[in-house]
């Protein structure tokens, strides 16, 4: 059983919750002062653009080949384990980058890294799935997501402040504390150093005397990937392909038509998404997980739109506000349906395999998006990125709506 099971009914802040809630705080912050600091501290050291590109990647690369095998492991060691040793692991690691180590060690150890944050970042979201109550899941999660916003206003700035007034050896030793801090954290929920769930439900099987006699499986590719999570979660890696293009491309559509100011859409944007957090549980009660997709992904196409007219700085922010509100909406409310589809004992591999397709979503459309902006200017994008938009939402419309249905007992059934 999980603390959702033995909580107070619909009870969300448990202490559980708030510990986990402050590991996330603390990791979040390493993850963004990592993707800061990186290419600072390999230009400074001489080397090029193209090379702090690669070296800044390179975990991304192997933390994405690594989710498949950690989604087993996650269900068959539990999660707890796995949060603490990946987050001990990555302080020792930022340890040895204040060493200031030989390049090539340095790559080799961000390919460590990339393995190291794939087990953290899908465990802690497995742990959290398992305390949040299952009728309140898409309101957790979007509780869960502030931890994530607070932290891109404090990770950068930190690593500004180092470096300018330390040196990059005082970064990532201060990078470290923080990971031994957020390792530290995680002796305090003691709740959570469980049997890990697919023994515990052997053991509650055996307890029934419904146990079924153990037999040897053959490894295929479908024990890697959680075939209850590959509708869900190849639509939220087509979303996320379709909108690579606003954070990246945004700052270069501004320098291009020459807009002031344009730091305001930064700045505001974030908020936009924090607000989205606190409602976005209301209103999938209200309405449910499906229509409040749909309207989301409707609204997120026009703003596409509305950022293609823009040539100025107000109606520019106004789009961002709108496009962040709804865009943190779409990804609570599908990694909700996600969630609710898998049994607690499978949700390793079911979380595994839905950032896995969000990893090459994200890849694919960076990559993508750059290629046809070359070809027809950074302002056509987003007309095009609207277009993919709505086919998006044609998708949960005419294929994840209806797949639902045959997954809407698993709530009840694991309220009981």
């Amino acid at each position: 059983m999980t603390e959702a099971a033995t909580a107070p009914a619909g009870k969300i802040l448990t202490k559980s919750f708030v510990l986990l809630f402050g590991v996330r705080f603390l990791t979040r912050i390493v993850e963004l002062m990592n993707s800061t600091v990186i290419p600072l501290y390999i230009t400074d050291r001489g080397y090029s653009m193209t090379v702090a590109g690669l070296v800044s990647t390179l975990y991304l690369y192997s933390s994405m080949w690594s989710r498949p095998f950690i989604g087993p492991i996650l269900d068959k060691k539990g999660r707890w384990l796995c949060v603490f040793a990946s987050t001990a692991l990555l302080g020792g690691i930022f340890g040895a980058y204040a060493a200031l180590l030989p390049m090539a060690a340095f790559v080799l150890l961000r390919v460590v890294q990339g393995v190291a944050n794939c087990g953290q970042s899908t465990a802690i979201n497995c742990m959290f799935t398992d305390i949040i109550p299952p009728a309140r899941m898409t309101e957790g999660i979007g509780y869960y997501g502030i931890a994530g916003t607070l932290a891109s206003s404090v990770g950068p700035a930190l690593v500004l402040f180092f470096i300018d007034g330390f040196s990059y050896a005082i970064c990532f030793a201060a990078m470290s504390v923080l990971c031994a801090a957020a390792a530290c954290f995680m002796f305090a929920i003691r709740d959570a150093k469980k049997l890990p769930p697919v023994l515990a439900t052997e053991r509650d099987a055996v307890d029934k005397g419904t146990a079924v006699p153990k037999t040897k499986q053959r490894l295929t590719w479908r024990s890697f990937v959680a075939m209850e999570a590959l509708l869900p979660s190849a639509i939220m890696g087509g979303y996320v392909f379709c909108n690579m293009a606003v954070p990246i491309y945004i700052a270069v559509l501004g320098r291009e038509r020459t807009i002031e100011n344009l730091a305001l859409y930064f700045a505001v944007g974030p908020w936009a998404g924090v607000a989205a957090r606190l409602t976005v549980g209301w209103l999938a009660r209200r309405f449910g997980d499906i229509p409040v997709t749909v309207v989301s992904l409707a609204a997120i196409a026009a703003t596409m739109m509305g950022t293609y007219a823009s040539h100025t700085i107000f109606p520019l922010v106004l789009c961002g506000i709108i496009y962040n509100y709804f865009h943190t909406v779409v990804y609570t409310t599908i990694k909700s349906v996600t969630v609710r589809r898998a049994k607690p004992e499978g949700r390793g591999a079911n979380m595994a395999t839905f950032m896995m397709i969000m990893d090459i979503g994200q890849g694919a459309g960076a990559t993508v998006w750059g290629i046809i902006g070359t070809a027809v200017g950074v302002g056509m994008i987003y007309p095009l990125c609207s277009v993919c938009t709505l086919a998006v939402m044609l998708c949960v419309i005419f294929l994840l709506k209806p797949n639902m249905e045959q997954y809407q007992n698993q709530l009840t059934e694991t309220d009981e």
